[in-house]
């Protein structure tokens, strides 16, 4: 008797999947992105927006290292 497989998940298209991570991005790294028409915000601010996001940028590279680090150095213990 052959067994019937029900399918509870629908099937994701893997481009609806890309699309959505990019506005999953475009959502984070709205606050620091500045507009591209002149007299919208002050220079400073866009400094301080870029500022951010290298901040951000450096964080989340320097996690991942301290992260690879322990696990490089934890595996001996």
């Amino acid at each position: 008797m052959p067994t019937q497989v029900v399918q509870t998940q629908p099937s994701i298209n893997a481009f609806s999947s890309f699309i959505q991570f990019w506005e999953d991005v475009k959502a984070i790294a709205g606050p620091y992105w500045y507009p591209t028409k002149s007299g919208e915000r002050a220079f400073s601010d866009v400094i301080r927006a870029w500022g951010m996001l290298i901040l951000l940028i450096l964080l989340i590279i320097a996690l991942v290292a301290v992260t690879t680090f322990n696990s490089f150095i934890y595996r001996y213990l």
